[in-house]
């Protein structure tokens, strides 16, 4: 889930999963959706409260081994990155106020200003001990080669406030990686097994109770000035708690009580909400494959015979059952703007 968290207290929020063509076949889109539930105090300013319901506990939340979607959406709202994304796919500027890069390199320049829970300030120098860890084998972490690209090596330059970080082989990426890189303070990063359950991080909300399989409570920093291109915490809500509510139909029943305000519903429970005009925004999210045993010998190793296999069957029919008539055929790989992949046929 992206980045700028609790600023849609009203929305319904989607699933996407990309895969590999050539593995599965996906058999249709269904919009995925969610409601503000109510009076649960919701809504802009300080003293606001949003109440989000996630369907499993996130688990450990150590941005630097946190891989779980609901551990890397609910770190969005303490952690920082250099870069975020906008909603046509360009870049723009988060903690780096600007970079440059090539095939084997990328520079940040640090913003000035920025602090974490602490006090202490966010430095060149902590950016560049974070990716160095990761970097390093013997840190084991699941981020090295999806935040950081493999062989990184950064430096730190405290005059200029710059992170330069190169590679010995081609990383085209490096800065796009950037933005899934959960940005840890000096202290934190000596410890990052003790951020299970805790936060002390530059982003706009400080994690204040966390209760595992019941809820987790996040509260707004003052001063946040930061975020994408420079944007404060003004208008977000000053309090979310992330609600677990593992039965869909019990989230659907607390959205309509006004119990809590932003849930995921992708199942029949959405004909209950509409009836009952809870307000959505519904996004389409790639739903239902096929996957098949590529390996060595078995007959689906050939293209041809998953191509042929897929061929026989009526998609059409098999998308409208999985997705009880919700979906529709599937005309991309990451049906959720920016489309990366077209269709091709």
């Amino acid at each position: 889930m992206a980045s700028t968290a609790g600023t849609e207290t009203s929305s319904r929020t989607a699933r996407r999963t990309r895969t590999a063509a050539a593995v599965v076949t996906v058999l249709g889109l269904v919009g995925t959706a969610a409601a503000c539930g109510g009076d649960t105090s919701a809504g802009g300013g300080d003293g606001s409260t949003v109440v989000v319901a996630v369907a499993g506990d996130p688990g450990s939340l150590s941005p630097t081994t946190a891989l779980v979607s609901t551990a890397l959406a609910m770190n969005s709202f303490a952690y920082d990155t250099l870069v975020h994304i906008d909603a046509d796919g360009s870049l723009v500027p988060g903690v780096a106020e600007k970079w440059s890069a090539t095939a084997t390199s990328a520079k940040f320049t640090i913003r000035s200003g920025v602090t974490c829970e602490d006090g202490s300030p966010l430095t060149a120098e902590d950016v560049a001990a974070e990716y160095n860890h990761i970097a390093d084998p013997k840190n084991q972490s699941p981020m090295l080669g999806i935040s950081v690209p493999v062989t990184a090596v950064a430096k730190a330059d405290r005059a200029t406030r710059t992170v330069t970080v190169t590679t010995t082989k081609p990383a085209p990426f490096i800065v796009q990686m950037s933005r899934l890189l959960p940005l840890l303070c000096k202290n934190s990063l000596a410890k990052p097994a003790a951020l299970a359950r805790a936060t002390n991080a530059s982003g706009p909300y400080r994690l204040t109770e966390a209760v595992p399989g019941d809820h987790y409570t996040y509260v707004k920093r003052d001063k946040y000035s930061w975020g994408p291109r420079g944007s404060t915490g003004a208008g977000m809500p000053g309090k979310v708690v992330v609600k677990v509510v593992a039965n869909e139909s019990t989230a659907a029943n607390l959205l309509m009580a006004g119990q809590i305000n932003v849930a995921l519903i992708n199942g029949a429970d959405q004909d209950r909400l509409d009836a009952a005009e809870v307000k959505y925004r519904s996004s389409t999210a790639l739903f239902g494959q096929f996957l098949f045993n590529q390996a060595a010998g078995r007959p689906t190793a050939d293209p041809a015979v998953r191509k042929a296999l897929v061929s026989v069957l009526d998609l059409k029919q098999l998308g409208s059952v999985a997705t009880g008539g919700k979906g529709k055929p599937a005309t991309g790989i990451g049906e959720i703007a920016p489309t990366p992949v077209p269709a091709t046929r």
